[in-house]
């Protein structure tokens, strides 16, 4: 049925095939933009990754996962925002209390 996602064109690809290749390939996009940060920052051991297009997507998280653990960094998927502000609070009063480097030293 022409229009419908499960549509097919003369070339054999459907509506729905472009659509997870599309999805792929931003997602693939978007990691390579995190890891070239997080290199940069000298971070890539733990990277967290928040918002809804990883949230509610799993073909992201998977990309996400495996782009930075070819690099053996780690992909880390907090489901909202506030528990990363959270995490980060609670590393920044460690590293006052305990000293800066107690919280480098974690796994």
């Amino acid at each position: 049925a022409a229009g419908t996602s499960e549509s097919s064109s003369e070339e054999g690809y459907s509506e729905k095939d472009v659509a997870a290749a599309l999805l792929q390939m931003i997602a693939q996009a978007s990691a390579v933009l995190v890891r070239t940060v997080a290199s940069h920052a000298k971070c890539l051991r733990r990277v967290f990754v928040v918002g809804g297009f990883v949230d509610a997507n799993p073909i992201a998280r998977r990309v996400f996962a495996s782009q930075l653990s070819a690099l053996n960094g780690r992909a880390i998927f907090a489901r909202h925002s506030a528990f990363l502000g959270a995490l980060g609070s609670l590393g920044h009063c460690i590293s006052w209390v305990h000293g800066p480097e107690v919280v480098a030293a974690a796994p």
